[in-house]
């Protein structure tokens, strides 16, 4: 069944609500409004959800949410309109409203010179009136929300005040979600400089950590992961091998093959990964898959013999990326493989070292570009054979 509109001022089939029902019912959709809000875990997602949960309060409307760009005098329209043409700030609506920082009730479209048609609204009706609301950010609004209504629906000032309550719900939301971001990308910033210091005890493995969070990133991408899941996979990759720093350089660097004792000192070093990184609670839920990135399908892996779909998805995403890398790049005992031979080889090992699906995923990555590995680096580089040269 259709929802009815859910304005606070509106008949509701035959029989006009009370005051005290209609703010009792609007508090209870702004209750739902909040708790659907609080459990979005990103950007695109608490926008998305703040832009459903307005058009079920006001059933019929069209939602408009934008993007402010001061810099560029533009507004970003996003979600299903992103493929729209950006909007000036000067000369619209929104940008009125943005420059006056008030939520504005326009109870005729036909009559605002400042609405420009066919360009501010949701395509699919003819909108009569409109209600639009800036976004605060700290000094200035980062985005304006537009709740279009069709002819013939009842709108006043109660309307105003339901649409700033619920943007008053947004705004410390849209506040915690940069915040976050702020720490993500300090911890990148972390991340990349630990991963160098990981590189630089070992000369053949400079960019590892950088490209096996790449190759990571894009497996997953074609696996159909959410961006989410997929920024912590580039954090994990990039310390997957953090634990190498508690390793003595004689063994990481040995030219000749290892013993039984030095290989298990080998072993070691993505269980001293998690411990090196435990304290660091922000990292906590891409432990699994760095101690884990040497787990196999067939359960013959270490540290803890984990098999098939026991093992994390991040591990096992971190797995195929890791031997793809390896296999690609040079060692002291051996020339780098071929990409051919490598994706073979992982081919080759699909439900043995490697989850069959995510073996796929990585080589549809490489064929659309998405991976490139040493080889393809090297030979974009002109100064590559000079540099080997000198090393050698």
């Amino acid at each position: 069944m259709k929802k009815q509109p859910r304005l606070p001022n509106r008949v509701m089939g035959e029989r006009a609500e009370t005051p005290v029902r209609a703010e009792v019912r609007v508090l209870a959709e702004l209750i739902d409004f909040a708790t659907r809000l609080n459990s979005s875990g990103s950007l695109d997602n608490l926008l998305s959800s703040f832009s459903l949960s307005l058009g079920d309060i006001w059933g019929g409307a069209g939602i408009r949410v934008c993007a402010v760009d001061q810099d560029a005098g533009l507004l970003i329209p996003l979600h299903t309109y992103s493929a729209m043409d950006p909007i000036p700030m000067q000369g619209s609506l929104f940008g009125t409203v943005i420059r006056s920082g008030k939520c504005t009730l326009v109870p005729d479209l036909d009559r605002s010179a400042a609405y420009i048609r066919g360009k501010e609204a949701p395509p699919g009706l003819t909108w009569q009136s409109a209600i639009v609301c800036p976004i605060p950010s700290c000094t200035r609004p980062s985005h304006v929300v537009g709740v279009f209504l069709p002819s013939g629906t009842s709108v006043g000032p109660a309307d105003v005040k339901l649409l700033e309550r619920a943007v008053s719900l947004l705004e410390p939301l849209l506040e915690r979600w940069r915040s976050q971001e702020v720490q993500l990308e300090a911890f990148r910033a972390i991340s990349h400089a630990i991963a160098a210091a990981v590189d630089a005890r070992d000369p053949h493995l400079v960019g590892h950590g950088e490209r096996v969070s790449e190759f990571a990133q894009a497996t997953g991408r074609v696996h159909g992961l959410e961006p989410g899941f997929i920024d912590r996979l580039a954090l994990a990759g990039l310390l997957h091998d953090v634990g190498r720093l508690g390793i003595p350089e004689s063994i990481l660097s040995k030219p000749g093959p290892l013993t039984p004792d030095e290989f298990r000192v080998i072993r070691a070093h993505s269980d001293l990964s998690v411990r090196f990184l435990e304290k660091v609670d922000y990292l906590s839920d891409v432990f699994s898959a760095i101690r884990g990135h040497h787990e196999r399908f067939d359960g013959g892996g270490y540290p803890d013999g984990l098999e098939g779909e026991d093992i994390p998805l991040g591990a096992r995403i971190l797995a195929v990326a890791d031997a793809f890398d390896a296999m690609t790049s040079p060692r002291p005992f051996r020339d780098a493989m071929s990409d051919a031979d490598a994706l073979r080889e992982l081919h080759s090992q699909k439900g043995g070292q490697f989850d069959p699906i995510l073996v796929e995923s990585l080589a549809r990555a490489y064929e659309e570009k998405m991976i490139l590995s040493q080889n393809v680096l090297k030979a974009d580089d002109p100064l590559a054979s000079l540099r080997d040269f000198r090393k050698a």
